[in-house]
């Protein structure tokens, strides 16, 4: 074992503290406005790629979009069958 710091330092525990609280709140913040922007659950995927159908646009290429889309357009046959 070897002693790292060779004084107390120069930052006070206040300082510190102060410091970290200010830098998780940014972090906080840029995380919360990410998660409001994208879609997480399944269904927000779905109600996505189908605008993206519906509008004309290409749909996202990933595992989970095309499984979305996919079972977006079945629930929307399934719809169209009921109603016949």
């Amino acid at each position: 074992e070897r002693n790292v710091l060779t004084h107390a330092g120069a930052v006070s525990h206040q300082l510190a503290e102060a410091h970290a609280h200010g830098q998780f709140e940014r972090y906080e913040g840029e995380r919360r406005r990410l998660e409001a922007e994208q879609p997480s659950g399944d269904f927000d995927q779905a109600v996505e790629a189908v605008k993206r159908l519906q509008a004309g646009a290409a749909p996202e290429q990933g595992r989970r979009a095309k499984a979305a889309a996919k079972n977006a357009v079945r629930s929307s046959w399934t719809k169209a069958d009921q109603d016949e």
